[in-house]
């Protein structure tokens, strides 16, 4: 991949890395190495190469590490089944809403590497103050994490992906980044609630299905599969908004798949958190 040996060629370059960060020059120039010889590099030693230039302080290799986890989400370079180690570094920028939903990261645990990659992105947005490049860089490469499908991320994570744009938006000096993050939410958020509106239809097309059978007197052809939940539950924006906060959604009043019911526990996470900051904070996306 050109991009890589781009960015790596980049990193090295910096004045103050050969200097002062000799870890990052040895597994950066190991990647540069095995590209040499027309060969992919490893996953994880991509991964830690691009983590260890997060962590520094300086601006421009902060900036070339976040461009290369954007193009490598844009090509599906990380294997979704790739586990790490990864001990988060940095507290979390957070309000009371979030503090039982993002993930628990104050010990080293063994996650998935699209998970850990989003966690090391966050990281680099450091509050206010941030350089305004590296706030457009977060917002880029996240998005292009959540909107990735081959690649999809879930759960906590998704919603300390989304959180930290938020933060962007809430927390920037600059007007234009903030425009920016705002789009980005607005983007992020239809695309979740989305997929939950497909399963509705999904599931409504089938209980159609099933009351034009019985009007024929013909239950034969009937997929034994589909079966009609006792208590159904209206999947809405609305449904959400009437429960409290201790609720949860019974999800398995539809007759989903793994993936549904994944995309519905996404969109209550993220309406959950969206519902509890707009009492906290009185603010809008």
């Amino acid at each position: 991949m050109q991009f890589l040996k781009s960015s790596f060629t980049n990193i090295v370059s910096v004045k103050e890395v050969p200097k002062k960060h000799p870890e990052l020059l040895k597994a950066s120039n190991s990647i540069l190495e095995t590209l040499k010889k027309n060969d992919l590099p490893e996953d994880t030693a991509i991964f830690e190469a691009l983590r260890l230039a997060c962590e520094q302080s300086n601006i421009d290799v902060k900036i070339y590490a976040l461009d290369c986890l954007s193009k490598i989400f844009t090509f599906n370079l990380f294997s979704e089944e790739t586990h790490v180690t990864f001990e988060k570094k940095k507290p979390e920028i957070t309000s009371e809403a979030d503090m039982d939903t993002l993930p628990n990261i104050n010990k080293e645990s063994e996650i998935s590497l699209i998970d850990a990659s989003i966690q090391t992105i966050t990281e680099c947005f450091e509050g206010e103050g941030t350089d305004e490049r590296i706030e457009l860089q977060v917002i880029r490469v996240l998005t292009a994490a959540i909107l990735n499908e081959n690649l999809p991320v879930h759960g906590k994570v998704l919603l300390q992906a989304v959180r930290q744009i938020y933060n962007i938006f809430l927390l920037s000096l600059s007007a234009s980044n903030q425009g920016i993050a705002q789009a980005t939410l607005t983007q992020i958020v239809n695309v979740v609630f989305e997929k939950v509106k497909d399963i509705k239809d999904r599931f409504s097309k089938g209980q159609s299905s099933i009351s034009v059978l019985n009007n024929n007197h013909d239950t034969r052809s009937i997929d034994s599969s589909v079966t009609t939940p006792a208590t159904p539950v209206k999947m809405s924006l609305k449904t959400m908004q009437n429960m409290s906060t201790d609720e949860d959604i019974n999800y398995m009043a539809y007759p989903h798949g793994d993936d549904d019911e994944t995309n519905i526990r996404d969109s209550f996470l993220i309406f959950r958190s969206m519902k509890m900051n707009l009492k906290e904070k009185s603010l809008y996306f």
